[in-house]
């Protein structure tokens, strides 16, 4: 009913959509430059900084892919009216590219395979391949005629669809009605007879505690399955490790067995930074969802032990990450079927995802849900989580290389067909067993400091934890600093 045109009201949120997501990429490329400057980077390894190659990144490559993939995820989700068809069709661009790319690859013309390419990287491969590592250190602004063409021809693609979306796009809204219910069954449930409600019989015990956390845990981990986001990072986590394995498969030209191992190293390495997403990004939306409904006070005045919605929260970050590894393990097992390997080994995908894998990922679950508990400002948890991301990278390049101080860090296991683990699985149980008792330990002092009620200073909630310290919680965190400790001494003395 407003006096607001089609063309203002879908170019006016395009746009600033764009400008968001490209304040994205910009401050991506200023991360980028400011890490060359930190103090743990040789800077006698690398050139003088400079901006020249950042500017051609962005306004070459970057931000026109950003103009076309914009394009179509608006186009989609406008005419659709549906969001979640816009994250399906950037999953088809993704595998679409993914898949083209062998194809791309084998063309005989080279010309054809770079303008081909609709976000220019194999262009960009193409043109500076026979560069010396001296010209590719000084070389910047790369414009041959295969760059132009095709940065011409796909940066046209954006425009073309805004213009078809302007063209197609109606300004009314979508009948939301359904049909009506036969009166004969508004009839039938008018006179439905209400059931007797059975007794019960309150209780308050740990079997009602334990009750109590089953629900939950229940409820959290179909809470987080089943959203959109969750759904959106694992559709885009298997079109990403189909990529990753089909270039593992083809190292250098030569094709490579799909056996078991090389899949799950490529199940390691192409979901790992969507596992990440998730439990950045659920730590906080779990540990607040409560509070974000404004159902709190309702919530925290029931007759609930504080460490049943902290391990339930907990359990469904762990839930939702392992659920990630299994889409990961169906995804690679279809891959080798495809590829007549029928060898599956589920075994080894049992034993290398349910504990090797998984036991890192639980320990940064916990990590995760402390620094929410504890922080009690989603923000600033996910904040201090992005800063231990930044830790576990910069401590090792300043040469502060010990596990035992670099927080989460567990040995690298190899494994081979004909010895298994061998003598890695040693290091990495004992590491294993330090790092998931100093997490049990941040996970208890998180219990004393859960929020509950209104008052949520941390003054208030310093004085609360003293007050909740009783003897069985004193004896719970001696006997895990015991462990935490015992473990580091093993570990200390053998690596030292």
């Amino acid at each position: 009913t407003t006096p607001l045109r089609k063309g203002p009201y879908l170019f006016g949120r395009f746009t600033g959509a764009l400008l968001a997501s490209g304040l994205v990429c910009v401050a991506l490329a200023a991360g980028a430059f400011l890490g060359s400057l930190m103090p743990w980077i040789d800077q006698e390894r690398i050139l003088a900084p400079s901006l020249s190659p950042y500017l051609y990144a962005l306004g070459v490559f970057i931000l026109p892919n950003l103009l076309t993939i914009a394009a179509i995820s608006f186009a989609v989700a406008t005419l659709t009216r549906r969001v979640m068809y816009a994250y399906v069709a950037l999953l088809g661009l993704l595998v679409i590219w993914v898949v083209s790319g062998n194809y791309i690859g084998d063309l005989d013309n080279d010309t054809l395979a770079a303008i081909s390419d609709p976000w220019g990287v194999r262009t960009y491969a193409l043109a500076t391949r026979y560069l010396t590592p001296a010209e590719s250190n000084t070389t910047v602004w790369v414009l041959t005629n295969e760059v132009i063409i095709n940065r011409a021809l796909w940066t046209a693609v954006g425009p073309l669809v805004l213009a078809f979306t302007y063209l197609r796009y109606r300004l009314m809204a979508h009948s939301e009605g359904g049909k009506k219910k036969p009166e004969a069954l508004e009839d039938m449930e008018s006179k439905r007879e209400v059931p007797k409600l059975p007794k019960v019989e309150l209780r308050h015990d740990l079997r009602a505690s334990l009750s109590q956390l089953w629900l939950q845990l229940r409820l959290e981990t179909r809470n987080v399955l089943r959203s959109t986001s969750f759904i959106v990072i694992a559709l885009f986590s298997t079109g990403n490790l189909i990529g990753v394995s089909l270039a593992v498969l083809s190292r250098g030209g030569t094709e490579v067995l799909p056996v078991s191992h090389v899949m799950l190293n490529a199940i390691n390495g192409g979901t790992a930074i969507f596992a990440l997403i998730v439990l950045v990004f659920h730590s906080g939306e779990l540990v607040h969802r409560e509070r974000q409904h404004n159902i709190h006070e309702l919530y925290d005045a029931m007759p609930v032990a504080r460490w049943v919605p902290l391990i339930s929260k907990l359990g469904a970050m762990m839930a939702a990450i392992f659920a990630l590894l299994i889409l990961g393990a169906v995804t690679t097992v279809t891959i080798q079927a495809i590829k007549g390997y029928t060898t599956f080994e589920l075994g080894l995908y049992l034993r290398e995802l349910g504990t090797v894998q998984m036991s890192s990922w639980a320990i940064m679950c916990g990590l995760a849900i402390f620094f929410q508990v504890f922080i009690n400002q989603k923000f600033v948890g996910y904040m201090a989580m992005v800063l231990l991301f930044v830790f576990q990278a910069a401590l090792p390049a300043m040469d502060f290389e010990h596990q035992l101080y670099l927080v989460g860090s567990l040995p690298n296991t190899t494994y081979s067909d004909m010895n298994g683990y061998g003598h890695f699985v040693e290091g990495r149980v004992a590491f294993t067993v330090y790092w998931s008792a100093f997490v049990c330990l941040l996970i208890l002092i998180a219990e004393l400091f859960w929020v509950r009620g209104t008052d949520q200073t941390f003054k208030a909630r310093v004085k609360l934890a003293r007050e909740r310290l009783n003897g069985t919680r004193i004896a719970a965190l001696a006997a895990v600093s015991l462990l935490f400790v015992g473990s580091g001494a093993f570990i200390f003395y053998n690596t030292n």
